[in-house]
C-alpha cells in the first residue's frame, strides 16, 4: 500500500461540518495529507474511515507546509472557538507558487449515509448536462437530476444554478420548482425545519413568477383584443378625453400639441443603463424570491440595472389585452407598488409618442393596478411615491402624459371614495361635504402644479436637445457640448441656477453672440441686411450703441433667429432664470472653466472677457470679477509675476509651462488679457457705487430651494478695494510692457513698488483693512519707473509701420496712450516720455510723425538739446560717404561731432537732416551751451544743400 511513499511529506487539515443554521452543534474532522515526491502527486486521507478521498499532480520537487500553530496569544483571548491556523497546509512548487489545501467536510462521511455527498454528485453532473445541452434538447435529464436529490440545501444551490443559466427555459425550470414543492409541501407539518419553510416559499415564489413569464411571452404574440380598442371617432374626440382626463379641453389640447410638436423635434434617445441579464435570468434576478410575504417585491440589488426590460416583459402587449392581463396579474402575486412602479416605467421609455389609445388604455392599465393596491390607494404615500416617480423621470415629455393618466385615475377613486362615503352617512353636516371637496380639491392642485412644472422642463427639454451649429463667423469660441440629461427632481435639487447653467452652456456650443442676449426679447431682426447712414444695433438693455456714418450693420443670421425665437418661447417658462445679464455671466463662467481645464487654450479666456465686457448689471458684474479673480486668475497671475520677478525676463519655455502651464509667448498674452479684466473690474467697481442694486427673483418652481445660483454668489461678493484693483492694474501693464517688449529689468518688483506695494499685491482685493504705499514716493524707485518707461516708449515707437509711403501708428499711439496712463498713476510727468517719443520718431526717420508731437513737449530747450545730437548723428554718418564734405566744418564742431557714440539713427535724406538742425536750433535758447554748436551745424548743413542742388 505504502510502495512508491519515500521522503513523503504529510500534514494535517481540520474540517468543520457547514450547517445553515447555528444554534446546531457543529461537528470536526480530520484529513491526512501526504506528497509523495517519487510520484510527484498529492493525496488526502480521511483517518475516521480510512479511504483515499482526493488526489491532485504536483511536480517532483516541491514542499509541503504544514503548520499546527495559530497566532501567538490568541488562545488566551477567545477559549471557546479554536484558534486554527491561517493556513493549515500549503503546498509550494519548484516555480515559487503558494497552494492552499483545503477539504470539505462531507468527503468524509461514508457513501452508505452520506445524502449530502450523493447530491454533490448529482449536482456535478447537472452543470455538464447543462454545458453539454443546446437549448432545450434532453430537458428531462436536468429535471430527473434534481429530482433525485435528496437534501435541501443541494435543492437551494440546484436553483441558484438553473436560475443563472441562460441554457434553461421556463418550461423546465417550472418542472423542477413543481417537484420541488411536491417533495416540500409541509404546509400541515409543524416541525418542518426552517430552511425547508424558506426553500418551500422560494419554490412557490419562483412558480408564480415563472406562470406569469409564460403568460406574457404568450401575450406579446397574441394579436390585440378589438374589443377593447378605442374607435377612431371617439379617439379624435378631445371632449371625451377630457372628460375622461378630469381636464379642460383647452389643456388637454395644450399639452397634446406640445407632447406633438416637441416629440417630432427631438430624437429619441433612452438612457444606456449598465449592462444586465435580460430573458428569463434577468426577468428572476429582478425579483426577491427568498424574502417572506404574501406579494413579490423587487429586489432591490439587481433591479435597478434592468428596470427597463423588466418593464418591457411584464408590460408589452398588456394595453390590448387588459382583462386577461388582470387576472393573470393577480395570480402572480407581484407587489401593487412593484407593478405601478413598472408600469410607470414602460410609459415613461417607450420608444414612440402616445397616441391618444394608449393613453385610454394606459389609464385603464392604471386603474387595474389601484385595484390591486386595495386600501394602498388611501394612503398619501401611495401617490406621493407615483409622483416622484413621475418627477424622477429623465423623459418630461412621456411624463407629461403619465402625469395626465395618473390624475384622472386618482381623482376618479377619490371621487368613488367620497361618494361611498356620503351614501353610508346621509345625514353628514354640509359643512363636513366641503371639507370633503376641500381635500380633493388640495390633491387636484397638487397634480396640476407637477403638470405645470413638467411642462416648464419639457420646453427646456426639447431645446437644449437640438443639434448646435457652430459657424466660422460665431463671435466667441465654441465648446464642446453633450446633451443633458435631467429630470424635474435634478432640478429642484441643482437649485435657481441649473436653468440658466444648462442654456448657456448651450449657446456656448455654438459661440452665440452674447450681446443679443441684452437686446429686448421681442426684437428680432430680419435676416436681410439694412444699410442707414446712421443705425443703432441693439446690445443691451435700455441702451444701443451707434455706428458711425459708413458702416453696416452687420445682420443677424438665420440660426441666430432661430436662436432668439426659442429663448423668447423659454423666457414665458422661466423669465428670471433667463434675463439676458445672467446668460452672459453664466457664459462667462463657462468659458472660464473650460480655460481653467486647458490654461494654454486663452481664447477661452478672451471669449469670457468678452461676455464680461458687455454686462450692464455692474453689482452682478463686480461679483462675478471678484469670484473669477480669486478662483482662476489670482494664483496664476501671482505665480507668472514671482517667475519673472526672478529671472528678470520672460523666462525660457520649458520654464513657464512648468510653473505657468503657459509657454513664454503666452505669457505675454495672458498679462494683457488681465490688464483688460481688472480694467473691466475697476470700471464696474466705480459703477456698482452709483447704481441701484436689482434683486434677485427666481421662479415659484425654486421656491424652497436653498442652493444659491451664479447670481446670487455673485452678489453677495464683498465690494472691491478700489486701491489694491489699481495697484495690480498698474503692476499688470508695467509686466506687459516688459513682456512684449523683451525689457529686461533685474528684480522688475523692486523697481516698480515698494515693500508696502508688493505686500499689498498679493492681498485680498476685497480687503478694506490693507496698507497701501502713500502718496510720497521714494527718489530712487521714481527714477527706476521713469528710465522703465522710457525703455518702453521706445519700445512702442518700433511698433511704427511705414508702407508704401504710409505711415502706420494705430499700434504706437495705442502703446504711447498706455504708458501716459501708467506714469499718471505713477505721478510721473509726462514730459520725458513726449521727448522721449519725439527723439524715437527722429531716430527712426519719421521726421513728419514727429514734428506733429513736439508741441505737447513742454521743455522745448532740453528737447531742442537732444535733437540737436540727432541732428549730429545723421551728418556724421554723412561725412563718412563723402570725403570732401568734412572741408565745410569748423574744427571745434568737427571736434564735437567725432566725440559723438555712434547712434542708431536711420538713414534720411540731407533735407531732412537739414530740417532737424533748423527744428533743434529754434527751440534753444541764445544762451544755452549748445547754441552755438547748433548754428554751426546749420551753417555746415547749408553747403551739403547747395553742391547736391547743383
Amino acid at each position: 500500500m505504502w510502495k512508491g511513499y519515500r521522503d513523503a511529506q504529510c500534514g494535517w487539515i481540520t474540517a468543520e461540518e457547514e450547517h445553515q443554521n447555528n444554534t446546531e452543534r457543529k461537528r470536526n474532522t480530520l484529513f491526512l495529507v501526504i506528497y509523495a515526491p517519487k510520484k510527484a502527486i498529492i493525496e488526502v486521507w480521511a483517518l475516521q474511515q480510512g479511504p483515499r478521498v482526493a488526489t491532485f499532480m504536483a511536480t517532483k520537487h516541491g514542499k509541503l507546509l504544514s503548520s499546527g500553530y495559530s497566532l501567538l496569544g490568541m488562545n488566551s483571548l477567545n477559549k471557546k472557538k479554536t484558534n486554527k491556523s491561517s493556513f493549515q497546509c500549503a503546498y509550494l512548487d519548484e516555480e515559487g507558487n503558494l497552494k492552499e489545501i483545503t477539504v470539505p467536510f462531507h468527503l468524509a462521511l461514508s457513501d452508505k449515509n452520506s445524502k449530502r455527498a450523493r447530491d454533490i454528485h448529482l449536482l456535478k453532473k447537472m452543470k455538464v448536462l447543462l454545458k453539454e445541452e443546446a437549448g432545450d434538447t434532453e430537458s428531462s435529464g436536468v429535471v430527473k437530476q434534481c429530482q433525485e436529490l435528496k437534501t435541501n440545501e443541494m435543492r437551494i444551490q440546484a436553483l441558484d444554478i438553473l436560475c443563472a443559466s441562460n441554457r434553461v427555459s421556463a418550461s423546465i425550470l417550472l418542472d423542477v420548482v413543481e417537484s420541488f414543492i411536491h417533495v416540500l409541501d409541509v404546509s400541515e407539518d409543524d416541525q418542518a425545519d426552517s430552511m425547508s419553510k424558506l426553500l418551500l416559499h422560494r419554490c412557490r415564489t419562483l412558480q408564480k413568477l415563472l406562470i406569469f413569464y409564460q403568460f406574457t411571452l404568450s401575450n406579446q404574440q397574441k394579436p390585440p383584443d378589438y374589443e377593447t380598442v378605442i374607435s377612431d371617432d371617439s379617439n379624435n374626440d378631445l371632449s371625451k378625453l377630457s372628460d375622461f382626463l378630469h381636464t379642460t379641453e383647452e389643456e388637454l389640447q395644450r399639452l397634446l400639441l406640445l407632447v406633438t410638436t416637441i416629440g417630432s423635434q427631438t430624437k429619441t434617445m433612452r438612457i444606456k443603463f449598465k449592462k444586465a441579464p435580460e430573458g428569463l435570468v434577468g426577468y428572476l434576478a429582478a425579483f426577491s424570491t427568498n424574502t417572506l410575504g404574501n406579494t413579490i417585491l423587487l429586489n432591490e440589488s439587481n433591479a435597478n440595472d434592468n428596470l427597463v426590460y423588466l418593464s418591457e416583459t411584464i408590460f408589452q402587449g398588456s394595453l390590448d389585452n387588459i382583462p386577461v392581463w388582470e387576472e393573470a396579474v393577480n395570480e402572480s402575486c407581484i407587489n401593487a407598488v412593484v407593478l405601478m412602479q413598472l408600469a410607470l416605467v414602460y410609459w415613461l421609455n417607450k420608444p414612440t409618442m402616445p397616441t391618444i389609445s394608449e393613453i385610454y388604455s394606459f389609464s385603464q392599465l392604471i386603474q387595474v393596478i389601484c385595484k390591486i393596491a386595495g386600501n394602498q390607494i388611501e394612503n398619501k404615500t401611495w401617490w406621493d411615491n407615483i409622483r416622484a416617480q413621475l418627477q424622477d423621470s429623465n423623459f418630461p415629455i412621456a411624463a407629461i402624459t403619465a402625469t395626465l393618466v395618473c390624475r384622472s385615475v386618482a381623482l376618479s377613486f377619490e371621487d368613488s371614495a367620497v361618494k361611498t362615503e356620503n351614501s353610508k352617512s346621509e345625514n353628514e353636516s354640509e359643512e363636513e361635504k366641503n371639507n370633503d371637496w376641500e381635500k380633493i380639491s388640495e390633491d387636484f392642485c397638487t397634480w396640476t402644479q407637477l403638470l405645470s412644472d413638467l411642462e416648464d422642463i419639457a420646453v427646456v427639454y426639447s431645446i437644449l436637445r437640438r443639434k448646435s451649429v457652430s459657424t466660422n463667423n460665431s463671435t466667441l469660441q465654441c465648446l464642446e457640448y453633450e446633451i443633458p440629461e435631467f429630470s424635474l427632481s435634478s432640478m429642484l435639487s441643482k437649485g435657481k441656477g441649473c436653468i440658466s447653467e444648462l442654456v448657456s452652456k448651450w449657446l456656448t456650443s455654438f459661440g452665440f453672440n452674447p450681446s443679443l442676449l441684452l437686446d429686448s426679447e421681442n426684437n428680432l431682426k430680419s435676416p436681410e441686411p439694412v444699410k442707414s447712414s446712421r443705425m443703432s444695433v441693439g446690445v443691451q438693455e435700455g441702451m444701443a450703441l451707434e455706428i458711425d456714418d459708413g458702416t453696416e450693420a452687420q445682420a443677424l443670421s438665420s440660426h441666430e433667429c432661430t436662436t432668439l425665437s426659442l429663448l423668447k418661447d423659454l423666457r414665458q417658462h422661466f423669465p428670471y432664470s433667463l434675463n439676458g445679464n445672467i446668460l452672459v455671466v453664466n457664459m462667462c463662467w463657462e468659458y472660464v472653466l473650460t480655460w481653467s481645464r486647458e490654461v494654454d487654450l486663452l481664447k477661452y479666456l478672451e471669449s469670457a472677457l468678452h461676455c464680461l465686457k458687455i454686462t450692464t448689471n455692474h453689482h452682478l458684474k463686480q461679483g462675478i470679477c471678484s469670484m473669477l479673480w480669486a478662483m482662476h486668475l489670482k494664483m496664476r497671475f501671482e505665480t507668472s509675476v514671482r517667475l519673472i520677478n526672478k529671472v528678470g525676463k520672460v523666462p525660457k519655455e520649458r520654464l513657464c509651462r512648468q510653473d505657468i502651464g503657459l509657454s513664454d509667448v503666452q505669457v505675454t498674452d495672458f498679462f494683457k488679457i488681465c490688464s483688460d479684466f481688472l480694467d473691466i473690474f475697476m470700471e464696474s467697481n466705480v459703477l456698482s457705487e452709483v447704481s441701484p442694486q436689482e434683486g434677485v427673483h427666481s421662479e415659484i418652481l425654486w421656491s424652497h430651494s436653498s442652493v444659491p445660483s451664479l447670481q446670487q454668489l455673485a452678489l453677495d461678493q464683498p465690494s472691491a478695494n478700489y486701491d489694491i484693483l489699481n495697484l495690480l492694474s498698474q503692476c499688470c501693464r508695467a509686466f506687459y510692457f516688459l513682456t512684449t517688449f523683451n525689457l529686461k529689468t533685474t528684480k522688475p518688483l523692486n523697481a516698480f513698488f515698494d515693500s508696502i506695494g508688493q505686500s499689498a499685491l498679493i492681498s485680498n482685493v476685497n480687503s478694506q483693512h490693507v496698507q497701501l504705499p502713500g502718496h510720497f514716493v521714494d527718489d530712487k524707485l521714481t527714477q527706476s519707473r521713469t528710465h522703465f518707461l522710457l525703455r518702453a516708449v521706445t519700445g512702442a515707437m518700433s511698433t511704427v509701420i511705414q508702407h508704401n509711403g504710409e505711415y502706420n501708428t494705430k499700434q504706437a499711439v495705442n502703446w504711447m496712450s498706455q504708458c501716459l496712463t501708467l506714469a499718471a498713476d505713477w505721478m510721473i510727468p509726462a514730459d520725458p516720455l513726449r521727448r522721449q517719443q519725439v527723439c524715437e520718431l527722429y531716430a527712426r526717420g519719421f521726421d513728419r510723425i514727429a514734428e506733429e508731437i513736439i508741441p505737447a513737449v513742454n521743455e522745448l530747450s532740453l528737447l531742442g538739446s537732444q535733437l540737436l545730437v540727432i541732428a549730429a548723428r545723421r551728418l556724421k554718418k554723412l561725412l563718412r560717404s563723402s570725403s570732401n564734405g568734412i572741408t565745410h566744418l569748423s574744427p571745434s564742431l568737427t571736434t564735437w561731432i567725432d566725440s559723438l557714440d555712434e547712434g542708431t539713427e536711420e538713414e534720411t535724406h540731407l533735407a531732412e537732416t537739414s530740417q532737424l538742425a533748423v527744428t533743434a536750433f529754434s527751440l534753444l535758447a541764445e544762451d544755452h551751451k549748445e547754441y552755438r554748436n547748433a548754428r554751426l551745424l546749420v551753417e555746415a548743413l547749408q553747403p551739403f544743400l547747395t553742391s547736391k542742388d547743383k
